[in-house]
């Protein structure tokens, strides 16, 4: 049994550095994975005080494998909390304190009553661990806004609720059935080491279901990252560029138009001379968020440079075009943009262009589209115009 306390002991000490460094290096739901590590911290002292029970002589023994267990059982939740973005619930502290000074008492008073000890266990775990399966049942929300898919979360049940019942099928055992069993893990019974084997098994199933949802979101942020501007959150230009060729490919297809928009902001350049980059990136920032509530869920919204955007409309003409950059226009002049430097106006200048039957590539759309930007700041900036 002392062998298997020292490899449940050491499995633990391993899950904890994992989750340290996930959360130190990756920097990925930083808070859950330092609550998981010191969880995993916790239950592996609860593991090494049971390897060195018979040497325990000056403190409650059996009282401090328990509090280091349900200490555990509450960090592993809180970081379930985290990682599911809920408000902690001190019920959930008082539920397990009640429980586990009951069995100290009963320990003390009447320590044969071995069954009444691991009911009262069971019961006190059962709090958490049900809090964390029924937080597993609700989609949390990834690190882009969106809501995950709930099958890996459900999959994370599974061990949790498996790991419960192995507590509640010990103490149905100590309470029923009189075979001689100990309430005691060191002592080293049959079914304690079934018990231990079976929680060797499922607190490794557990893991690898949480690191792999974890890394599955690292994966995640690195694929959005790759494809979005991290200052707006629009597309990239590489990203456009793409998507631009394939709606140039659908079109060719279907014989159905699709338009592109050029447009800068106007002036730009002096709110970074006269307030500084920071203020530029906030009014960017602004900008992009009130552009992106500005269009359609199939249109293709990108950064392409500094304060340079583009927007490709499928299925659009060169006169819807004309409209849909009609309203942005004017919505980003009706409203000014709150910054640190104060209220800031912002306008911006739109060149508008639609795919020809003679158009070869996307090359000589954009060449059209640009043409037409240059000629509304001509113009005198703050307008729309078609290309020819």
């Amino acid at each position: 049994m002392n062998a298997l306390m020292a490899a449940l002991g050491v499995q633990l000490l391993i899950y904890a550095l994992a989750w340290w460094i996930v959360g130190w290096k990756f920097r990925i739901h930083t808070q859950a994975c330092y609550s998981w590590s010191v969880g995993w911290l916790l239950s592996a002292c609860a593991a090494v005080a049971l390897y060195f029970m018979p040497s325990m002589v000056l403190v409650p023994q059996r009282f401090v494998v328990n509090l280091f267990t349900y200490a555990a059982f509450v960090c592993l939740y809180r970081g379930l909390l985290f990682y599911t973005q809920r408000k902690f619930n001190w019920l959930v502290i008082l539920w397990m304190l009640v429980p586990l000074f009951m069995a100290e008492l009963v320990r003390i008073e009447s320590p044969q009553l071995y069954g009444v000890i691991a009911f009262l266990f069971a019961l006190g775990a059962t709090m958490p661990m049900v809090g964390a399966m029924q937080l597993l049942t609700v989609p949390v929300m990834g690190l882009a806004g969106r809501r995950q898919r709930r099958t890996s979360n459900l999959l994370l049940i599974v061990p949790i609720f498996f790991l419960l019942m192995l507590f509640w099928w010990r103490a149905a055992l100590l309470l029923f059935y009189d075979n001689g069993l100990s309430i005691h893990f060191g002592d080293g019974s049959p079914w304690d080491l079934s018990v231990t084997l079976g929680m060797l098994l499922l607190l490794g199933m557990f893991n690898l279901l949480l690191f792999n949802l974890v890394v599955g979101a690292l994966l995640r942020k690195l694929q959005e990252l790759s494809f979005t501007d991290q200052l707006t959150g629009l597309f990239n230009r590489r990203v456009l560029m793409e998507r631009l060729q394939e709606e140039h490919e659908r079109s060719k297809r279907s014989r159905k138009p699709y338009s592109v928009v050029t447009f800068d902001l106007d002036d730009f350049k002096r709110i970074n001379d006269t307030h500084g980059h920071l203020v530029g990136d906030e009014v960017l920032a602004a900008v992009a968020k009130r552009l992106a509530s500005s269009i359609r869920a199939t249109d293709i919204l990108a950064r392409t440079g500094g304060e340079e955007f583009m927007l490709v409309l499928p299925l659009a003409d060169l006169a819807g075009a004309e409209i849909q950059a009609e309203r942005l226009r004017a919505g980003l002049q009706a409203e000014p943009f709150q910054s640190h430097a104060g209220v800031l106006r912002m306008t911006a200048s739109f060149g508008v262009a639609c795919i020809c039957a003679d158009d070869t590539d996307t090359d000589q759309l954009l060449q059209r589209a640009d043409a037409a930007l240059y000629a509304a700041k001509a113009a005198g900036r703050n307008c729309v115009r078609l290309a020819s």
